[in-house]
């Protein structure tokens, strides 16, 4: 199946610190109960779900069929703006406002920044964009076409920095209007933006410049689309149904969009041909109903983290099925650790079942690309059967899973790794028997030999891994494991006691502590500018952790940042 487009669109530490901080705004740091399963307190944010209130003013301008949608029914915590206030200053102050800029439009951006500067506290905000801590948004589609809305504490204000900067620049920003209310226009025949201030809201639009122009009256919200969802629509069904939270809730409705796309030819030719063939039409229509939606949303924003969850929707038979995946990998219940390590990666999934959906899920590839008439795919799906047909060698196929911790450690000079402090966890059901296999398959002598006594036993010698001491391992009922250092012996021993259900993917990354780290290693050649920046970063993150788990619903991906 051949997918075609058919209109296409025409100071280093302060950009590390805002791409890191633009993280800090998204996510938050996991709870040991929620890696497991679903997050702590969803049925008390599904009762609530009914009592959220719709800012209709907002939710008017979106369509109740709009392909895709992520809206706020409630404003940020105004303690979580408090928290980021002082790191937001600093790393204002480290962007450098440009200099010397001659032609009108580099004196606007320089302008432009430099009020963006003087003005990085609410109520500098407030007074010079007109943006306030209460304002809500809206991000949704008028058929395909992205729109941005975002309410404003006082749109004047906003409108009369960009004419004063307008002024001090000499740049007249391209307007036209709409049925009487004008806006910034941006673009040419191929690709448009608009931009504009209407009813106190910040308005923003983009795609190809047909379409923009013939949603344009709903856009700019001179017409609202009838019927549209002022009273909150499936916004709150969707978060009743997940347990998200009224600080950002969404989805991507499949039927919907795919729809959208064949009407607006941006999907078009298939196989060679134009035309769409009613059989590749049934089976795209078949695979929107096993998928029907992708839903997201927040499950907490405070000064304390940020959570939120993206759900892959499924039929109930697949969903189903997804239950059955989760294994038992020691350690890796709820989150591997009850102590906070700098990095850990985690996996377990059952293996036969795994297998046995992948073949399905190529089956299915190869049912669409042959509807489709695309016989390159098809070829593809049936190698990808075939291979996935084939049995696993014998001690790979007892393998459930498993994960690695890294506690501690430190780069010392020409970044060589000292102090480290790790283990690892390798479940499977004949730990002895994958030991010997790998051993059988290695030159004689060059692995030694690990007594299946349960203690631990020198595997690697001190120094043979650059920076690590010596890594020692043991064979455990159902596991096998390694430790480097003191601690990570220690740990893994704790792992091995904590059982259950396990995610089928788990990560964790301690940014706090790492960058504390990196603050200690900066060398003195490093500015004070840049050290203050990782400085304030160190203490505003925490713990970044990402886990996959089935729900009844289907696949949900969780993903949350502590913030110290």
């Amino acid at each position: 199946m051949v997918i075609r487009v058919s209109r296409s669109g025409r100071a280093r530490g302060a950009a590390v610190a805002t791409a890191a901080l633009a993280l800090a705004c998204l996510f938050a740091c996991s709870k040991d109960k929620e890696a497991a399963g679903e997050p702590g307190g969803a049925q008390e944010r599904r009762d609530k779900a009914a009592e959220l209130t719709a800012p209709a003013a907002l939710f008017a301008h979106i369509p109740a069929n709009t392909p895709y949608v992520f809206a706020s029914f409630e404003p940020i915590p105004r303690s979580y703006w408090q928290r980021l206030g002082p790191a937001l200053r600093v790393l204002a102050d480290s962007v450098p406002v440009p200099q010397g800029a001659e032609s009108p439009p580099d004196r606007f951006g320089a302008a432009l920044v430099r009020e963006l500067k003087a003005s990085m506290s609410e109520a500098g905000l407030r007074k010079t964009f007109g943006i306030g801590p209460e304002g809500r948004f809206a991000i949704y589609g008028i058929g395909v076409v992205p729109v941005m809305r975002l309410e404003l504490a006082d749109g004047k204000a906003l409108l009369a920095t960009i004419e004063r900067l307008q002024k001090e620049s000499g740049l007249a920003l391209p307007t036209a209007s709409v049925e009487g209310r004008s806006y910034w226009r941006f673009g040419d025949d191929q690709g448009l933006i608009v931009v504009a201030v209407a009813d106190n809201q910040l308005v923003f639009a983009a795609g190809p410049t047909s379409m923009v122009e013939g949603a344009l009256p709903f856009i700019m919200g001179t017409k609202q689309p009838s019927p549209n969802m002022a009273d909150g629509g499936l916004l709150k069904k969707v978060a009743a149904q997940h347990g998200f939270a009224g600080y950002g809730v969404g989805y991507v409705d499949s039927g919907n969009l795919l729809k959208l796309l064949f009407v607006e030819n941006l999907i078009g030719s298939v196989g060679g041909s134009t035309s769409i063939p009613p059989a590749c039409m049934e089976q795209v229509a078949s695979l929107a109903r096993r998928f029907p939606r992708l839903a997201f949303g927040y499950d907490e924003f405070s000064d304390k983290r940020i959570a939120a969850r993206i759900v892959l929707e499924t039929d109930a038979a697949l969903a189903a099925r997804f239950k059955q995946l989760p294994v038992s990998v020691p350690g890796l219940v709820a989150g591997p650790l009850a102590e906070r390590a700098l990095f850990s990666l985690g996996a377990g999934i059952d293996i036969e079942k795994a297998r046995q959906l992948a073949i399905d899920a190529a089956d299915g590839v190869g049912q669409l690309a042959g509807a489709c008439g695309s016989e390159d795919v098809v070829r593809e799906a049936a190698a990808a059967r075939a291979s996935l047909s084939k049995p696993l060698p014998p001690g790979l196929d007892k393998i459930r899973g498993g994960f690695v911790a890294v506690l501690d450690g430190s780069l010392g000079p020409g970044g060589k790794p000292t102090g480290v402090e790790a283990y690892g966890v390798l479940a499977t059901d004949d730990p002895a028997g994958l030991v010997a296999m790998v051993r059988g398959e290695m030159p004689a002598g060059q692995m030694p030999e690990l007594p299946a006594d349960g203690g631990f036993h020198d595997l690697v010698p001190a120094g043979a891994v650059p920076g690590l001491d010596t890594v020692r391992a043991a064979i455990k009922p159902k596991a096998l494991v390694a430790a480097v250092g003191a601690r990570g012996a220690q740990a893994v021993e704790g792992a091995l006691a904590r059982t259950g259900p396990s995610p089928i993917f788990f990560t964790s990354y301690d940014y706090g502590m790492i960058m504390k780290k990196v603050v200690s290693a900066m060398s003195s050649e490093a500015g004070q500018s840049e050290q203050k920046i990782v400085s304030v970063l160190a203490d505003l993150f925490g713990v970044m952790s990402m886990w996959l788990v089935p729900t009844d619903h289907g696949l949900a991906l969780a993903v949350s940042m502590g913030l110290d």
